[in-house]
């Protein structure tokens, strides 16, 4: 008789997300999902473990852009669903930034910032 182990799924949230700039968008569309994702990662300064995911939206205005999502889970795991959640009018319910890609930037220390003042 074989032994079954059931994998529970872990159901995850964004935390926030941050909309990409064009020239950064353009590059991104050149990688591969996974690939992109760690680029972004390191240019970002985000841990290695934490989720992100891209994900293509349309702006208020009509425009194409892409999004890092940006999840609190640091999880290294097949078993991982990921919830974008909407409102009803079509918006994603967490913050999305518009970030200065010309300053310095370290998304792991504004999580901490943000965890800290909760």
């Amino acid at each position: 008789m074989a032994v079954i182990k059931f994998k529970r799924e872990i159901r995850i949230k964004p935390f926030f997300g941050i909309n990409l700039s064009t020239n950064l968008s353009r590059i991104v569309r050149k990688y591969k999902k996974k690939e992109a994702e760690n680029i972004l990662k390191t240019i970002l300064n985000i841990s290695e473990k934490r989720v992100v995911e891209l994900k293509e939206a349309e702006s208020p205005f009509g425009e194409k852009v892409i999004l890092l999502l940006v999840y609190k889970n640091k999880i290294r795991s097949e078993n991982i669903i990921k919830e974008i959640p909407e409102k009803k009018d079509g918006t994603f319910d967490f913050p999305v930034f518009n970030l200065d890609f010309n300053n310095p930037i370290d998304i792991e220390e504004d999580i901490i910032m943000t965890e800290e003042y909760k």
